[in-house]
């Protein structure tokens, strides 16, 4: 196949129903086709088959870590008993969500980019603007992971937790203080919950 006068040979290591499988093994001292080329191959194998994947590797395949890939495909594994009624829509479906993950991811990072840059505005008492970023950093950090085990239930088997404690604070300060959320419990839960040992904590 080639691509502005370059050619780059693929061999199908794989079909399942209707999707192929194409490998791209670059040759010593090539690097691996960059992400415009690899659309423009995707598009030139469109017109040969609708459905298809493409994993290129670079010349020493020991050179970078194959899991995240491993991961992808282990979302695509059909069982023994599946095989039975899998069709084109059920394999392009998972594909499709598998590969999907790292447009989420980007959007993720976009998204907790823009959240730290606008928790720097409320930021008090740290001067210099590095502090505040690897603080703002801290925080937000601190906050996906306190929600991650919050949507788990492990925070005392309660799903809602933050949104409860939330509540408490408005019962116990008044409504005016919800903004003080922070201050209140998030401080003491991240330093003195999550920052300390067990055997350290107050009892409160």
């Amino acid at each position: 196949m080639s691509v502005k006068g370059r050619g780059y040979s693929l061999k199908a290591i794989a079909r399942k129903r209707g999707i192929v499988a194409y490998h791209y093994l670059a040759q010593p001292g090539e690097e691996v086709p960059d992400h415009p080329t690899r659309q423009k191959i995707a598009k030139s194998l469109a017109r040969q088959v609708r459905e298809r994947i493409m994993i290129s590797c670079p010349p020493d395949r020991t050179a970078r870590s194959g899991e995240p890939f491993i991961q992808k495909l282990e979302r695509i594994v059909f069982t023994l008993e599946e095989e039975v009624d899998v069709t084109i829509v059920d394999s392009t479906s998972r594909v499709r969500a598998a590969f999907d993950v790292e447009k989420v991811a980007r959007r993720f990072y976009d998204r907790f980019k823009k959240e730290r840059k606008a928790s720097l505005g409320f930021i008090d008492g740290i001067e210099a603007l590095a502090d505040r970023e690897w603080y703002a950093s801290l925080m937000c950090n601190r906050m996906m992971f306190i929600d991650f085990v919050r949507k788990r239930g492990f925070l005392n088997d309660n799903v809602s937790y933050l949104r409860d404690r939330l509540e408490t604070v408005r019962r116990r300060h008044g409504e005016d203080k919800s903004a003080g959320f922070y201050r209140i419990f998030l401080l003491k839960q991240f330093h003195d919950g999550l920052g300390q040992p067990e055997a350290e904590r107050s009892p409160k």
